[in-house]
């Protein structure tokens, strides 16, 4: 998987080692990597590999999946969790077009990059799982560059499921909400942190989603209980998406 090492990979990585996986988690930092590997050793007792590629670089990615190939004997789940950090640009801010090719770049060719890579190693019955967002089908101010690549991956998503389906091979889209991440504690005080966490009033079951939440979806979509399930975007945002919160905004209705 990309984007092993922190966050939302991270748990998905831990899950999916506790669960029995063979995991290995792909980026460019091999000492974060590293770092994330020892930590869930230590805390969880899993073994996970890390392994150094560059998802912007097709000869990268393909040497990683050919090392997989070589010691697995194949490749069962590819989970493309990686995607840009940064927050996205306003569509009106002088550098918009910068970041929405930096984020068409790293999310979308990312993830095509990753699964073309891995694609001639999966073995039937295997499944692809990619990073969405609420925000491909929802929409919030400032946030366009990214609406639009997380846009771009479910329609990549769904094509592939097509064209992939006919060698048994699955491709869903995994849409998280406002996810709970150990990065929130440097962004957000503790009045605010927890809002979110316990008392999240704009969103129906009243707090943010748990990377452990993801990591979970991730782990039911890649078993074969869910083998009928492919070419989705699965949106997990604990109700977010499905309340327009209007009436509660006009006066004398709330």
């Amino acid at each position: 998987m990309t984007g092993g090492g922190s966050g939302i990979g991270l748990a998905t990585a831990s899950r999916f080692a506790v669960e029995g996986a063979s995991v290995y988690i792909v980026g460019r930092d091999e000492s974060k990597l590293t770092q994330a590997c020892q930590q869930l050793l230590d805390s969880r007792g899993v073994k996970v590999t890390p392994l150094t590629g560059d998802i912007s670089d097709p000869a990268s990615m393909a040497a990683a999946a050919a090392v997989v190939n070589d010691r697995e004997t194949g490749v069962d789940v590819v989970i493309n969790n990686a995607g840009l950090a940064s927050p996205s640009t306003p569509a009106d801010d002088d550098d918009f077009i910068t970041d929405l090719r930096d984020r068409l770049s790293i999310d979308v060719i990312g993830t095509a990059v990753t699964t073309a890579a891995f694609v001639p190693f999966l073995r039937r019955g295997g499944s692809v799982l990619n990073m969405g967002s609420v925000y491909a089908t929802t929409a919030a101010a400032g946030t366009a560059s990214y609406s639009a690549a997380k846009s771009a991956i479910i329609g990549l998503t769904r094509t592939l499921a097509v064209e992939l389906g006919p060698r048994g091979i699955r491709v869903n889209c995994v849409s998280p909400g406002w996810v709970d991440v150990p990065k929130w504690d440097d962004y957000f005080d503790e009045p605010t942190l927890r809002h979110l966490r316990g008392d999240f009033t704009r969103v129906p079951l009243r707090a943010a989603v748990t990377a452990d939440e993801i990591a979970a979806l991730y782990a039911f979509l890649a078993h074969e209980d869910a083998a009928a399930i492919s070419g989705q975007d699965i949106v997990v945002d604990r109700g977010m998406s499905a309340d327009l919160y209007v009436a509660q905004t006009v006066p004398g209705l709330a």
